[in-house]
């Protein structure tokens, strides 16, 4: 049927004011010009029903007597205040949902009558399920149904036990004098009724047979339209779309051309209106550039606003309340120091929160310890706010106590005026609209007293934030033409177009869902919802048909894929095509984007302007060189280094010091090969657990971030021990085999190396002198390396090729590859000694496409090659040069923007041809 909106101009203080109403009163014009009662599914219709009636009312008269159009409950729960008020019913409290659910969970978590053979892991879920159910055996069980669910309890143990804390709630409710809702409506049906008023119902789709009963009861009911005339055989015409994002992009633009267009009225419903409305509100404020400085000129209404508990004000708060009582993860940490409402402003982007942000990332773990956190608060910003309110929780008496929840309203509001919240010095009108609840807030805190009694901190805590939860904010907005609703929301009302967002299968109709502690065959009987997929087919049908009845034009939409799986369509929606989002509108205030002129200017590509840099730190320096100049310059000119990531156990890096540590205490007490061999096995084992211990002590030591031990535990430090023993005695088992005799010489000694304009520090980790005199130099690996990484003019690993310009006596380098299962030499030189059969250095470099065939004319090559990397880096040279496979695992793209296809292996460099280890 075709809309009619009732629109007129009143007065607001001498200004004229629109209204525009989105309803049919005609509907239910007869039923009010009677004098009966009009009750609605919600509150949203009821409120629009009553304007427009009043505003077809002024003109006719001057005087007009408020309609009597109420939401069904509001109505009942009317009713049954009035009849104990009159004495019908005794006094009695109607409790909230969320009292039920403390009620629920007081019983639930003092119930040990089962023992072992029931265990509840999430009491506060097994609540809220308890509530439902016993909700829905009032609504949908006939009179009897505690004798009836009496006869199926013994079905399971979940039936058993919800029984028994049914019949505790019950004895509860008896002794306080409280009542849930349906208990209300169950006391109304027992009520004497004189004479019945009549009353209407006005687009009623769900009703219980419960509230069936009690209206029965109580009034002379009507209807707009019999409920089963409405429902829809013809599915809902429709398009598909890749992901929920390209269609939600696609709705947000097609609603926005409407409204541009000036096309009357539309409307969005989201099936999924929790999961949905934040991307759809960010696409709308997209299309009508309203992201930035003109956030509060968004011309859409939403039905249904957020909870307080998740609005960023109000977030915070919980964020501050809950920082020495809650685990604090990286996240909570990065909220704390970005939020405007808890510390001074630009806290985030000082040199002091930086500070302190690398100090605890580098801790590299997730969450992190409480100690370690206000350390490195008083260590990094000691002048901050935020150090004054850590030293005064710390200092704090320990909130073990258990209070009343009006002592800890008091307690919770001196705490966030310690935290100046919200320290913001300018709200905005949304914020202030948010503050403004504050209070009402806490009254509603108050309001649990009487269930909650005396409880601890968090308990405190956390039942203020569930009334945030269940506090939904609405900005105050003027009315639009464009509104985004809920399905519930738009029963009733009437638009020129309605677009359906989300219609999957599971969904409209939705899926079975059983409810947990009601056997099954019992919710079939007595039809609940969600028990019976014919059922729930017939209320999609339904609602469908409803929403044909009121709106002009009904389309719908779906998505094909999410998080990688294919989603179908639901079976009332015919898909028409698949489509792709348009591009969004270029607002007309936005100046005309300038065309970019390129220039190739290659006499200063990648070089930037600084003096030389005589020193360059370690081999590292060469490495990045090689791999990237950019990367070089980034980081070591800048020091720009990643946040380290969170570690369960420990990193690679600490795994491979371990047993570097083993070997260097190793060969400090066993100086050579004749040392090695003459060892026992008894002693050599002995010999290896002392290293071993030396060395995860030595790790412990050397970790400058907060207590190892305490991040990964004792018993990680002994499995790793026993790890790096095992592998420390395989690896010795092949040394022995090593053809030549040999003496460790250095062990980790520092040298100086000047490679060009550079000046390197180099730490091998051993050096051998062979027996003839030369010096090998062997650099310990528990990955695989290869030769090949030595070799080219870009060479990956430059680290042992800087080694062999220490001085002339080095004539041969050596991977030690300590691997369980895989040890070996990776070798380059003559007649090392390292294997029973070794190849020539001239069959080693076989494949390199190099001409070189001794050793002088391959040292003589690395120090050309390594001289050339050397003076790039100092001249400043910062070229966008990534070898093949370098940017695999490179944290700087976001930087240089560097975008790469790989193919293939993950050989690091690809551009090399390649050389046999073996």
């Amino acid at each position: 049927m075709r809309p009619r909106h009732v629109v007129a101009v009143g007065e607001n203080g001498g200004k004229a004011k629109l209204h525009q109403l989105f309803v049919d009163i005609e509907p239910v014009r007869g039923a009010l010009e009677a004098g009966k009662i009009v009750l609605t599914p919600g509150r949203r219709l009821a409120r629009q029903l009553s304007s427009a009636w009043l505003l077809l009312q002024q003109s006719k008269s001057t005087v007009v007597d408020d309609p009597r159009i109420e939401p069904v409950d509001a109505w009942l729960e009317s009713q049954w205040l009035e009849a104990i008020e009159s004495g019908q019913l005794p006094p009695q409290k109607l409790l909230s949902r969320l009292e039920e659910r403390l009620v629920w969970l007081s019983i639930i978590s003092t119930d040990d009558e089962y023992g072992d053979t029931f265990r509840l892991l999430q009491p506060q879920t097994a609540a809220e399920h308890a509530r439902i159910c016993r909700d829905a055996i009032l609504q949908f069980g006939p009179d009897n149904s505690h004798a009836m669910f009496q006869e199926y309890m013994r079905s399971d143990v979940d039936c058993q036990a919800f029984y028994a804390w049914l019949e505790r709630f019950d004895n509860v409710l008896r002794d306080r004098g409280w009542a849930t809702r349906a208990d209300a409506y169950q006391q109304l049906t027992q009520l004497h009724v004189g004479v019945k008023p009549e009353v209407y119902l006005a687009h009623m789709l769900d009703v219980t047979p419960l509230t069936w009963r009690v209206l029965n009861h109580l009034a002379t009911v009507g209807t707009t339209t019999q409920l089963t005339s409405i429902a829809s055989e013809a599915p809902v015409e429709g398009v598909r779309f890749e992901s929920v994002e390209d269609e939600l992009a696609h709705v947000a633009a097609w609603a926005a051309k409407r409204h541009r267009e000036g096309r009357h009225s539309t409307a969005i419903v989201l099936m999924n209106f929790k999961r949905d409305r934040p991307l759809l509100e960010y696409y709308l404020r997209r299309e009508f550039d309203c992201l930035d400085a003109r956030y509060n000129r968004l011309p859409v209404n939403f039905a249904t606003g957020q909870p307080l508990a998740s609005a960023p004000l109000f977030r915070d708060a919980l964020l501050a309340l809950t920082l020495h009582t809650e685990p604090l993860t990286r996240q909570r940490l990065l909220a704390l120091l970005r939020s405007p409402y808890l510390l001074e402003r630009n806290f985030q982007e000082s040199e002091e929160a930086i500070a302190l942000i690398k100090s605890l990332f580098d801790l590299g773990a997730d969450p992190i310890d409480w100690s370690d956190f206000s350390h490195c608060v008083v260590q990094h910003a000691p002048q901050s706010s935020l150090a004054q309110r850590v030293t005064a929780l710390q200092t704090s008496p320990q909130r073990i106590e258990t209070l009343d929840l009006v002592t800890w309203v008091e307690r919770l509001r001196a705490l966030l005026e310690q935290w100046h919240w919200p320290s913001r010095p300018a709200l905005d009108s949304m914020e202030y609209q948010q503050l403004d609840r504050f209070e009402r807030s806490f009254d509603q805190l108050i309001s649990l007293n009487e269930v909650a009694g005396e409880i601890d901190y968090m308990r405190a805590v956390s039942l203020w934030r569930s009334c945030l939860d269940d506090m939904v904010f609405q900005p105050k907005t003027e009315a639009s033409a464009l509104q985004v609703l809920g399905p519930q929301e738009a029963v009733g009302l009437s638009f020129d177009a309605l677009h359906i967002c989300g219609l999957q299968a599971g969904v409209l109709p939705a899926k079975l869902r059983l409810l947990p502690f009601i056997p099954p065959a019992l919710q079939r009987q007595w039809a609940m919802p969600n028990a019976d997929s014919f059922g729930l087919l017939a209320q999609a049908k339904q609602l469908i048909g409803s929403w044909r009845w009121t709106h002009a034009e009904v389309s719908g939409s779906c998505y094909g894929w999410s998080e990688g799986v294919e989603q179908r369509p639901s079976n009332l929606l015919v898909v028409q095509a698949s489509l792709k989002p348009e591009i969004p509108v270029r607002p007309e205030h936005w100046r005309t984007p300038v065309p970019l002129e390129r220039i190739n200017d290659v006499s200063t590509e990648g070089r930037v302007d600084g003096p030389d840099v005589p020193f360059g730190g370690g081999a590292s320096v060469l490495q990045n060189q090689s791999a990237c100049a950019f990367r070089a310059w980034m980081r070591h000119r800048l020091g720009a280094m990643p946040l380290a990531e969170t570690s369960l156990g420990l990193t690679a890096a600490e795994r491979g010091s371990a047993v570097h540590y083993a070997l260097y205490y190793f060969w400090g007490r066993v100086g050579g090969s004749a040392q090695l061999k003459a060892l026992s096995d008894d002693a050599r084992s002995t010999l290896i657990s002392d290293s071993v211990e030396d060395a995860i002590r030595t790790l412990e030591q050397r970790n400058k971030h907060g207590s190892l031990r305490k991040r990964v535990g004792s018993a990680c430090l002994d499995i790793e021990a026993i790890r790096v023993r095992l592998l420390v005695a395989e690896w010795l088992n092949h040394e022995q085999k090593r053809a030549v005799e040999y003496v460790v010489v250095e062990r980790e000694q520092r040298h100086v190396l000047r490679i060009g304009d550079l000046e390197l520090h180099l730490q091998p980790d051993r050096i051998d002198a062979l027996e003839d005199g030369r010096r090998l130099v062997i650099d310990y690996k528990t990955g695989r390396p290869s030769r090949s990484s030595w070799l080219g003019d870009r060479p990956v690993d430059p680290q042992l090729p800087l080694y062999a310009l220490l001085n002339q006596e080095v004539q041969g380098l050596a991977f030690a590859r300590v691997r369980r299962g895989d040890v070996a030499f990776v070798e380059l030189g003559d007649d090392l000694g390292l294997k029973a059969r070794e190849q020539t250095l001239l069959d080693q470099l076989k494949g390199s496409k190099s001409s070189l065939s001794d050793w002088p004319a391959l040292a003589e090559h690395w120090r050309y090659t390594l001289e050339s990397l050397a003076d790039a880096y100092a001249r400043g040279d910062a070229t966008i040069n990534p070898t093949p496979g370098a940017c695999l695992y490179c944290d700087l793209g976001g930087v240089c923007r560097e975008r790469h296809q790989y193919t293939g292996g993950t050989e690091a460099n690809e551009s090399l041809e390649h050389v046999d280890d073996d």
